[in-house]
């Protein structure tokens, strides 16, 4: 679990970037970034649905993440990410042992 103080830290860091010419990809990478290292996973990403309901990979924190949207169809949206789907529970999707815990 992130300490409080780091946590603190990422959403100063991300609040920053939010002036009135900020980059939105930078911005929504910078989240994946600070989310997979906060909740200790190996690949993180940002995926929005267009209107058709199609996935859209808009950053992540490695192209493996990027790569994992193409495999997840769109009858997965609503109800989240697809357990079963093989390149999704490839080794570059799993996440890292909690290496803190006791």
């Amino acid at each position: 679990m992130p300490t409080q103080q780091r946590l603190s830290e990422v959403f100063v860091e991300l609040a920053d970037t939010l002036v009135a010419d900020f980059d939105v990809v930078e911005f929504l990478t910078t989240l994946a970034d600070r989310s997979a290292e906060l909740l200790h996973a190996t690949e993180a990403g940002v995926v929005l649905a267009d209107e058709s309901g199609a996935l859209r990979s808009v950053a992540s924190s490695s192209e493996a993440a990027t790569s994992v949207v193409a495999c997840i169809p769109s009858s997965h949206v609503s109800i989240g990410f697809p357990a079963a789907c093989r390149c999704c529970t490839s080794s570059a999707a799993k996440p890292k042992p909690n290496s803190g815990a006791a």
